[in-house]
């Protein structure tokens, strides 16, 4: 549905006329006639925001209203890559799919056995996997998160060495394609045993060349198969597989690995440099810090962690990674932006705990301590090139697993999923992705679906009050 048409649909549904939405924001009648025709797309979300208040609507309602405008406002390849994001909030770690326990009743495959439809390559696929003595050799390009969750399936299914070398879009601009790749990993990058890697190349110059671009290999069989994944060739001449064996082994390992994921803060500070590489940071850098409950910790010290974890092992020297980690990430950025939702700011002030930094973090912080971090957000946001909150109007992390995202503008990002009992943390480091990220939310500042700088501290400054006053 187009947005005129969700928002009226919406209007009709509170039992409001527009005689009343003009008496009570003021508004000319031909000017709200406009927009409901769909002749007229507000020039930002200003007075839908107003509207959709005064009727008072649902989360699910806003959220509509919200994506409906944002889609309408932007370019055919910005919608595009809007489906990707949609598909990285909905995304659920969690979730998995199991394949049925019937791997020993596969029959075999024939030398040069000619394979077709989307079920036989499956089919292939996992008798290659389950037959593996050894690491499993994997190039593709996925075309679906269906996909992958398929392949997950099979790699949970026995314990193996998993390698996928993926074509990446060579770019280090935004890239639609390498977004909608990146999204449909998903459910690999949360299997263990997986190692995936980036090799940088013309993907449809390599899809052009053969009808067979993509293969996996274990030590004794090879299937070739095409791009749409519906035809392939089965192959057990160990001549051949060897040199397959070979040539991606070569590549595997002169390609970087760029994505890591980790479920405790232990592994993820023992393994983020190798990953992020902060050494290697460019001057002037700007950090995105999205978030729903906002994690503003500007005086925190060695002394303030050490309470948190008083309890671990090691705490001391866990203590000590991570304010390493801090100071890493943070050198030579010239401007960090926060943004994060409307609803995050309310419950930033309301909520009795303040903010899981991780799933080993969890210990409440005092009001005061609380109030002082916001008051310390609008000292620094009334100075220029330094800390800016920005609330995002679109409700994006309502019912999603993502907590929250950092992104650094030369290329690395990190995300926090919610997986019910803590954090899995998710690093990337793939600057195409990344400009991605950060095109997508400048895009969400030119719809004004997020606010300025100054309407962010007004809200904080009137949030703060309210809860002293409470």
């Amino acid at each position: 549905m187009k947005f005129h048409e969700i928002l009226n649909e919406i209007i009709d549904a509170h039992s409001v006329r527009s005689v009343d939405i003009c008496e009570k924001l003021s508004l000319k009648k031909a000017y709200i006639s406009r927009i409901r025709s769909g002749s007229l797309v507000p020039p930002d979300f200003d007075i839908i925001g107003k509207i959709a208040g005064m009727l008072n609507v649902s989360a699910d309602e806003y959220s509509r209203l919200a994506y409906a405008y944002q889609e309408e406002k932007t370019d055919k390849k910005y919608s595009e890559e809007l489906s990707a994001f949609n598909q990285l909030y909905a995304f659920a770690p969690s979730a998995r799919l199991d394949l049925p326990a019937n791997d020993d009743k596969l029959p075999k495959l024939r030398n040069g056995q000619a394979v077709s439809g989307i079920e036989d390559i499956k089919y292939a696929i996992r008798r290659i996997i389950s037959d593996a003595d050894g690491n499993v050799q994997f190039f593709c390009c996925p075309d679906s998160i269906e996909f992958t969750d398929f392949i997950a399936a099979c790699i949970r299914s026995v314990v193996l060495s998993f390698e996928w070398l993926i074509p990446f879009e060579k770019t280090t601009k935004s890239s639609d394609i390498n977004m909608k790749i990146f999204v449909d990993l998903l459910p690999i990058i949360f299997t263990e045993n997986a190692v995936l890697k980036a090799a940088h190349t013309d993907i449809h110059g390599l899809l052009d060349l053969t009808p067979y671009p993509y293969y996996i290999a274990n030590d004794h069989e090879l299937l070739i198969f095409g791009q749409s994944t519906d035809y392939g060739l089965y192959i057990n001449s160990q001549e051949t597989v060897c040199l397959y064996r070979e040539r991606f082994s070569r590549s595997f390992s002169a390609s970087k690995q760029f994505a890591v994921m980790k479920n405790n803060i232990i592994d993820f500070l023992s393994s983020y440099n190798s990953v992020m590489d902060f050494n290697n940071n460019s001057a002037g850098s700007e950090m995105y810090i999205i978030e729903n409950n906002p994690c503003i910790l500007f005086d925190v010290d060695l002394h303030d962690v050490l309470e948190y974890i008083a309890d671990l092992e090691d705490a001391q020297a866990l203590a000590m990674s991570y304010m390493e980690f801090l100071q890493s990430g943070l050198n030579n950025i010239d401007v960090t932006y926060s943004l994060f939702s409307e609803k995050g700011l309310d419950e930033i002030i309301n909520a009795d705990e303040y903010y899981e930094l991780t799933a080993y973090l969890t210990k409440s912080l005092s009001k005061s301590f609380r109030r002082n971090s916001l008051k310390k957000v609008i000292e620094y946001s009334s100075t220029e090139n330094s800390f800016m909150p920005l609330v995002i109007r679109l409700p994006i992390f309502d019912k999603t697993s993502v907590r929250a995202i950092n992104i650094w503008s030369d290329g690395k990002m990190i995300i926090y999923y919610n997986n019910g009992t803590g954090f899995d943390i998710l690093m990337l480091n793939e600057k195409s992705i990344v400009s991605s990220f950060i095109d997508y939310y400048k895009t969400l500042m030119k719809c004004g679906l997020i606010k300025s700088k100054d309407e962010s501290i007004k809200d904080i400054k009137t949030a703060l009050e309210n809860a002293v006053e409470s």
